[in-house]
């Protein structure tokens, strides 16, 4: 499948892609593009006897044996501390500073059945719910130094994934009750989204869905009828409506349309009564029309994550965009603009794709601040 194909292309190589990022340098954390960084501490808890045990360790097989107590097959469970026990031990050392981060970092994509348990148990310490994607990477990259396998890489963003998904999913969200201002015919996950304008670094607009731009399409690349700000191409178009906006890009209007426009100053508000005017082509055929809107008539934002699978590939798929950007070896012409990186995610959230000014987002901050490792001082 297309899907399948897509994580395919974004596990090929990660390694390449990690190989050129800079180090943190650990001596000065800051807050800079939205990361979060651990605090500084003035004082260091004692470390616990497992602690102390598991940093006296050269290699993951010591530590497992010597610190986690794991004797060898067939008892591989049968050790005194689960690996959520485990983890949460490493995490508070970690969290102080006194976990070596080359060890933690092999323990987690190390192929023993405790470990890979380990490595899936590790990040849900983190607190990832609400938290933008790239400071969440950020933030848990800098726990440790991540190994040199692709496999090891994969096993360690396979536990991220499922700890970000759990913390950033869609399933507790209740369906808007009969008769409500909220709307049933957008796709759930696209609410809050669709509701900025994608504009390559050259300022050519691109389809917000796909995109592809306005050379790519034969010209046909129009902005939504209902807003006038976001752009989508003939076969997205389509299916406008389900992202939020007019039916087909030119009837009417939808909360997306509201809210693009809320957004850029362009939304018709009465002051003394707070209703905004909503003027719109009511047939497709120029006939103007127009409309009060309520206050009320929001556009929340909800998490457009579908899996713990399409987390990961985005995962994927920005570590190589980092090293697009900012690898030295990179020909200037061969740099990914922001369509090209809206495209490379074609349908990797699940068989659909993520909405376009989330990934626009995505592109700013990874061309501002590229994505750093831990790694050993020089």
């Amino acid at each position: 499948s297309v899907y399948i194909a897509g994580r395919t292309a974004a596990l090929r190589d990660p390694m390449a892609s990690l190989a050129h990022a800079q180090p943190l340098d650990q001596s000065h954390r800051t807050e800079s593009s939205g990361d979060v960084f651990p605090e500084e501490t003035t004082t260091l808890p004692e470390p616990s006897a497992f602690l102390q045990k598991f940093a006296a360790c050269h290699d993951p097989k010591q530590a497992l044996k010597e610190a986690c107590g794991v004797p060898p097959p067939p008892h591989v469970w049968s050790g005194p501390m689960s690996p959520r026990e485990v983890a949460r031990e490493l995490y508070a050392g970690s969290e102080a500073g006194i976990v070596p981060v080359d060890l933690l970092g092999q323990c987690l994509g190390h192929h023993h059945e405790f470990f890979q348990a380990l490595a899936n148990e590790f990040p849900f310490f983190f607190d990832f719910q609400n938290m933008n994607i790239v400071p969440a990477i950020r933030l848990y990259l800098f726990r440790f130094r991540l190994p040199g396998e692709s496999d090891q890489i994969q096993r360690i963003l396979e536990g991220f994934a499922g700890a970000y998904y759990a913390a950033n999913n869609n399933k507790n969200v209740e369906k808007p009750p009969p008769g409500s201002l909220s709307s049933t015919r957008t796709d759930p996950q696209t609410r809050g989204w669709y509701v900025e304008p994608t504009i390559d670094d050259n300022g050519e607009h691109c389809c917000v869905h796909c995109g592809a731009l306005e050379s790519e399409v034969d010209g046909d690349l129009r902005a939504c009828a209902g807003c006038n700000i976001v752009h989508f191409c003939r076969p997205c178009r389509y299916l406008a409506h389900r992202r939020g906006h007019a039916v087909v890009g030119m009837v009417g209007y939808g909360r997306a349309c509201v809210q693009a426009r809320r957004n850029a100053g362009t939304l018709e508000v009465d002051q003394e009564t707070g209703m905004a005017t909503m003027r719109f082509d009511r047939d497709g055929k120029s006939f103007a029309a127009s409309e009060k809107v309520a206050a009320e008539y929001d556009w929340p934002r909800v998490s457009p994550f579908l899996s713990e699978d399409s987390v990961m590939v985005l995962a994927y798929s920005i570590i190589m965009l980092t090293t697009n950007l900012h690898n030295q070896n990179v020909r200037s012409k061969d740099r990914m603009d922001l369509h090209a990186f809206i495209q490379q995610c074609h349908k990797i959230n699940d068989g659909t794709n993520f909405p376009g000014d989330m990934l626009t987002g995505i592109y700013a901050d990874i061309r501002d601040e590229e994505l750093k490792v831990v790694r050993e001082a020089d």
